[in-house]
């Protein structure tokens, strides 16, 4: 009986070898038809030690398509613009349930010749799997484009208006991303859900000097539901690490956990619902959940969300972070609008924030419901009968809530008052439930008309309470001095 010639593919015990389609692994020849030809049959498509040059878009359009590197192969990708039709991605995927799979890191996507491409894109399908790579952007070769869609070592794009209609369910596992002009990986689109970024080293993306050339890590933009970014390094971006808004679709259930974010030019993790990034009056992101990343040494800050005029971020969880030395703060929180566009429903407890160069913890004016930061309040002394006006020498006070329950100090300073009654102490930042307590906790008075020992609390449903006196068991309200200072300190169950 007459032997046969083994194939490549039945050496290598994959359905497919790209040898077999003719191409060559010196890279001299082209590479893509090849390329082609082998993953237009779908299954498993080897790719044996050697550089293969991809001078065109290989596109994988049956699904189940795998493409498996072995260690020490390189694709040199290169001639697909980033304005091509249908989408300028090199290995373009657009079948259900795809993956592109190295050995290792000597496993290399390598854009050459300046290429304006995504290294990889996922476009309008679902189930994709990257894994154990390293891919390169050659930024030095090339210059950034005003259509940031582009230029990027991964992109996801999955919306229901360009005709998706199942969620991207994509997995990023264990590769290397680094020197892209735009972005290491950028997820974009109402149905990317569903999206695992993991052990991934993302870093050195964006080109300084080029304006164009915006440079983050990860990007998450026009909603994401089930985001999950864990244990990556992601450092010397040009821009944010990470950086996430909604653009103008509700989302939520994010995690980012356990990653090492540091010297960015932007913030190491980035919330943003503003007008630039096409925020909708009231629509944002929801139940999102900062937890136990080490965050340095970033020209912002270590953790910012931010919303401007447009947009709202609710629920959300920052615990048990690490951020020091970053330019200008640890775990920033900024709404410059009021309710529903605002920032709300935030918990912040466990984190370390030090050595940051303006603050370690803040939130500003609007944001609400903030638990486990201390933020300010402005006291307010009047009168029951006249209310009045102060003229203050010296006037703060401070507070956070945990669990609804308020923790405040307070201390003012007056040296008139045109106010007449007993003394009202108001400006507090929630009201007191129902079942709040009359005394409150330690109060200190000086040059007030007083019979006994100074007690507070604060009136039920309301922000203001009376300043009062207990004399051998006898209560009485304190007369409005035309100056003095008290000092309040204590705790009260709010209505939130």
């Amino acid at each position: 009986m007459a032997l046969t010639k083994a194939t490549y593919s039945m050496i290598q015990g994959a359905a497919y070898n790209v040898l077999d389609f003719g191409a060559d692994p010196t890279g001299v020849a082209s590479s893509a038809t090849a390329f082609n030809n082998a993953v237009a049959n779908g299954g498993t498509v080897y790719v044996p030690t050697g550089t293969y040059r991809l001078d065109s878009k290989v596109t994988f359009s049956v699904d189940g398509t795998t493409l498996l590197l072995a260690a020490k192969v390189t694709l040199n990708l290169s001639g697909v613009a980033a304005v091509q039709s249908p989408f300028g991605n090199q290995i373009h995927v657009v079948a259900n349930n795809c993956a592109v799979i190295g050995s290792g890191p000597s496993s290399l996507l390598q854009i050459s010749n300046g290429s304006q491409a995504n290294a990889i894109g996922l476009n309008q399908k679902s189930g994709f799997t990257i894994k154990d790579l390293t891919i390169d952007g050659d930024k030095a070769g090339g210059t950034a484009t005003s259509d940031d869609t582009f230029m990027s070592g991964i992109s996801i794009v999955v919306d229901s208006g360009s005709g998706a209609t199942q969620d991207a369910r994509a997995t990023i596992d264990n590769c290397v991303i680094r020197n892209f002009l735009q972005y290491g990986i950028n997820i974009f689109g109402n149905l990317s859900n569903s999206i695992k970024v993991v052990n991934c080293n993302i870093y050195s993306n964006g080109k300084t000097g080029d304006a164009l050339s915006v440079g983050a890590g990860i990007v998450s933009t026009k909603s994401v539901t089930d985001l999950n970014i864990a244990n990556n390094v992601i450092k010397d971006n040009k821009f944010h690490g990470v950086f996430v808004s909604s653009a103008g679709v509700n989302g939520g259930d994010h995690i980012i956990i356990g990653n090492n974010v540091h010297q960015n030019g932007g913030s190491g993790i980035a919330y943003a619902e503003e007008a630039a990034y096409g925020s909708v009056n009231n629509v944002g992101l929801s139940k999102i959940a900062i937890v136990g990343n080490v965050s340095w040494g970033n020209t912002r800050s270590g953790i910012y969300f931010n919303v401007d005029t447009l947009g709202k971020l609710q629920q959300i969880s920052i615990t048990g972070n690490t951020c020091s030395d970053n330019t200008y703060g640890g775990i920033e929180l900024n709404s410059t609008n009021t309710t529903p566009n605002t920032i709300s429903n935030v918990v912040i407890s466990g984190n370390q924030a030090n050595g940051n160069g303006t603050v370690q913890i803040s939130t500003s004016q609007y944001v609400e419901f903030a638990e486990g930061v201390e933020r300010p309040f402005t006291p307010v002394i009047s009168g029951t009968s006249t209310a009045g006006v102060g003229t203050y020498t010296s006037r703060s006070g401070t507070y956070t809530i945990t669990n609804n329950i308020v923790y405040f100090q307070l201390e003012c300073t007056w040296s008139a008052h045109t106010g007449t009654g007993d003394i009202l102490v108001s400006g507090f930042p929630f009201a007191a439930q129902n079942s709040e307590p009359a005394p409150i906790g330690w109060v200190w008075t000086n040059n007030l008309t007083i019979t006994g020992q100074a007690t507070f609390g604060l009136n039920i449903n309301s922000t203001s309470g009376p300043l009062g006196a207990v004399n051998n068991g006898t209560y009485s309200a304190v007369a409005l001095d035309t100056a003095a200072s008290i000092k309040i300190s204590g705790f009260y169950f709010a209505v939130t």
